[in-house]
């Protein structure tokens, strides 16, 4: 009796034993393939948080549908057609057009063609056009900074460009045309933006300030053609040009004289600048009128991994770190082999080994990298090399957490489950 109690004790002992055991180990396996499903979502949710490009009526037929799904930083890419919206941004997105020709934003006269509440956004390669009502605007921005309004047509609208109250990141409205408009564009108490290189013309007012407040615009580059009103302020100033030999804005109605001994003659004699101001307001003079019309572009020479290289544009010394308003056409960047212990490698827009690079200007940067100059081993030169950038693999972690372990797990789980019953 006494034997067979001890051994069944033992046997029940055994059992108890084994199944806190089986529910241990279940408790783990589980354990770890949740932690495997939760890296697996964690990674997944990562992915889904980088920008993407929404594609217009690829993805969404019309593109406030697409604003309404996109997140900030996204870009909206929509294709050439007509779209007969009223468009309201107020996330901070890119909308990009097509072609600025045929990619067509039609407010069919009854409201505002885009209205932008939102701070970064970038508006490019569209045609704005009727909004119609004077009180109605193609493109208004409102207490918005950091806006981009480029390369668009804006046309047959109450104000092409409205922009009113904000006092931050700068608003940039560049290479533009803007045309038959009631106004072509009004700043009204508004903070620091630039307006370069647009063409505003046949609108009824060309451009419009009102009361301004805070930092002053600057307006340079640009070509204002055959407006009813040039330029009209209401107890508002603006700095009109970029100074000299820059210049300022041409200006169709300007009567001055560019003369060989004028004024603002450069060492070549007339440069292209008015010898007189411009002076379409009190306290508001473009005092280096263009003769003629742009485009301009701007052109930025930088080097890598040092600064203060000395190189020329089309014969005219340069250095490092540089940028100026050029007008469009050929250039020919000249860099130095050495310089400073560092010797020429590369382009790096475009990895050309070439240091002398010709361009047709259109707006564009161009960066000289230089390598540390070889110091000689054993009578040679150590050669360069170079590392190429290889596309990373999932860690070990990640494939341990995601795949390998939630396999492991389930496996088990099921063997203990099968030898419990």
């Amino acid at each position: 009796m006494t034997l067979w109690f001890i051994v069944r004790e033992g046997t029940l002992f055994t059992e108890g034993y084994r199944e806190m055991k089986l529910k241990a180990v279940s408790g783990i396996m589980l354990t770890l393939l949740l932690i495997g499903i939760l890296t697996l979502v964690f990674n997944i949710r990562l992915v889904k948080s980088e920008a993407t490009t929404i594609i217009v009526p690829d993805e969404y037929e019309k593109i406030q549908w697409a604003i309404g799904n996109a997140s900030a930083g996204d870009t909206i890419f929509v294709r050439a057609g007509t779209y007969y919206e009223h468009v309201a941004i107020n996330k901070s997105i890119s909308l990009i057009g097509e072609s600025k020709y045929n990619t067509i934003l039609d407010g069919n006269g009854t409201g505002t063609v885009i209205d932008i509440t939102a701070n970064n956004v970038t508006i490019s390669g569209f045609t704005i056009q009727n909004s119609a009502k004077p009180e109605l605007h193609g493109i208004r921005v409102y207490c918005s900074s950091g806006i981009n309004i480029s390369g668009n047509i804006i046309t047959n609208n109450g104000h092409g460009i409205y922009t009113g109250g904000s006092y931050y990141t700068p608003n940039f409205i560049t290479s533009n045309i803007i045309s038959n408009n009631w106004m072509g564009i009004c700043l009204s108490n508004y903070g620091y933006t630039v307006l370069t290189n647009n063409t505003i013309s046949h609108n009824i007012r060309g451009i419009t300030l009102y009361a301004w407040m805070g930092v002053l615009p600057r307006i340079f580059h640009n070509n204002f053609i055959n407006n009813g009103i040039q330029g009209y302020c209401v107890v508002a100033y603006a700095l009109w040009d970029d100074g000299n030999p820059s210049g300022g804005n041409y200006w169709s109605d300007y009567t001055g004289k560019d003369e060989k001994n004028g004024p603002n003659q450069d060492q070549l004699g007339s440069d292209g600048i008015g010898d007189t101001p411009y002076v379409f307001d009190y306290g508001n003079i473009d005092n280096y009128p263009l003769m003629y019309t742009g485009p301009f572009h701007q052109l930025t020479a930088t080097s890598s991994p040092i600064t203060g290289i000395k190189f020329t544009i089309n014969g005219a010394p340069k250095t490092t770190p540089y940028t100026e308003w050029l007008l469009e056409g050929s250039y020919t960047l000249v860099m130095p082999q050495t310089h400073d212990g560092y010797v020429w490698s590369h382009w790096l827009e475009d990895g050309d080994p070439n240091r002398i690079k010709t361009i047709l200007l259109q707006g564009t940067t161009w960066t000289a990298v230089y390598e540390p100059t070889p110091k000689p081993v054993g009578g040679k030169a150590t050669p360069i090399s170079i590392p190429l950038n290889k596309p990373e693999t999932p860690t070990l972690w990640v494939w341990l957490t995601t795949i390998i372990l939630p396999l492991l797990s389930i496996v088990v789980y099921v063997k203990l489950r099968k030898k419990k019953q």
